[in-house]
């Protein structure tokens, strides 16, 4: 990819262990607001999860990055 392709992404405010992870990973700014919402409007680790996975992420995957938001904070 060349220098005009690579798009910077803002960081997210979950911290910057997050926002390393997130990029290690590809994801982009439309599943990272997804995940910005989820932390912020829904209430236990059920809400949080089922959201992503309606979103098209596995339990796994939302289960480790809510662990690891937890875990940040």
């Amino acid at each position: 990819m060349s220098e005009t392709e690579h798009l910077e992404i803002a960081p997210t405010g979950l911290g910057d262990n997050v926002d390393e992870y997130f990029n290690a990973h590809g994801y982009d700014a439309n599943s990272r607001l997804h995940i910005m919402y989820a932390w912020r409007e829904k209430n236990g680790i059920r809400d949080f999860v089922g959201y992503l996975c309606g979103k098209g992420m596995t339990k796994s995957e939302a289960e480790w990055v809510r662990r690891l938001l937890v875990e940040g904070s």
